[in-house]
């Protein structure tokens, strides 16, 4: 049972982009599934960068007994904490470059994806966010009925991808993407993991405190790129500042988790 809900977790997101595709060819055509396909694939360019760490986490908490498993869910916080701010900083300097983040490497007719890069690079924040926790729930094989949120996410995202698609075009369907990885991906691995340690302060470091943040970033980042693409004006100066700070913070959150990372391996 363990792994059917492994599999079903980690195969949704996959399921997710081709259900984008196949909804983004029908809407709006081949040329826009071009655009929409390498605006999924540039916004997870970092999530897929920080994986190895989230499964080294796992594979530690897989062999850890007692006090290391706390000290390793305050390793995990601060994992989340290197990921909601690295992937807010990438999501407001798209904003901050606009077009040019596609056209300059992929060419002038990729530049209509920039509002879909920053709304899926907030949706890649959200589901990187998230990892963590959910590997300590599945080390600690306490997964329970989040692969049922899953499949049911997978449903939800089929009839929002089609109504926002058909609204907004392109940034309808990657905010099709973002909001079922809030509804049914981040909250309920964030109360599940909550519920399995309750008087943890580590366990909601690393799941209800980055969700919170990366919801609440995320909404900023996204009225910043609406903006911008609107009206224009201050929007990317703000934006350019804001990834810069958010930046310095993850870096800084990222040599604390080494710091530690290491002091666990010397101790251990």
């Amino acid at each position: 049972n363990e792994s059917w809900g492994v599999l079903v977790i980690g195969v949704t997101p996959q399921l997710g982009l081709l259900i984008d595709i196949a909804v983004v060819g029908r809407i709006d055509g081949p040329a826009a599934v071009a655009i929409y396909a390498v605006c999924q694939r540039a916004a997870y360019l970092l999530p897929r960068f920080f994986s190895a760490f989230t499964e080294s986490l796992f594979v530690t908490l897989c062999r850890a007994v007692g006090t290391d498993r706390q000290a390793l869910a305050r390793l995990g916080a601060t994992l989340s904490r290197v990921l909601v701010f690295s992937g807010l900083a990438l999501a407001c300097a798209i904003v901050t470059v606009g077009a040019r983040a596609l056209t300059v490497v992929f060419g002038a007719g990729y530049g209509g994806g920039e509002a879909a890069l920053v709304v899926l690079a907030v949706a890649a924040t959200v589901r990187a966010v998230y990892m963590p926790g959910l590997k300590r729930l599945q080390a600690d094989a306490a997964l329970g009925t989040l692969p049922r949120w899953f499949v049911v996410s997978v449903l939800a995202h089929i009839a929002l991808a089609i109504l926002l698609t058909m609204a907004w075009s392109l940034p309808g369907t990657g905010l099709s993407v973002l909001l079922v990885a809030l509804a049914f991906e981040a909250w309920p691995v964030a109360r599940a993991l909550h519920r399995h340690e309750p008087s943890s302060r580590a366990s909601s470091a690393m799941a209800l405190t980055p969700t919170a943040i990366a919801f609440a970033g995320g909404a900023l980042v996204l009225l910043l790129a609406w903006y911008r693409i609107t009206i224009g004006g201050w929007a990317p100066l703000v934006s350019g500042i804001a990834a810069l700070a958010l930046g310095a913070l993850a870096i800084h959150q990222l040599i604390l988790y080494l710091k530690s990372s290491r002091l666990m391996i010397v101790r251990g």
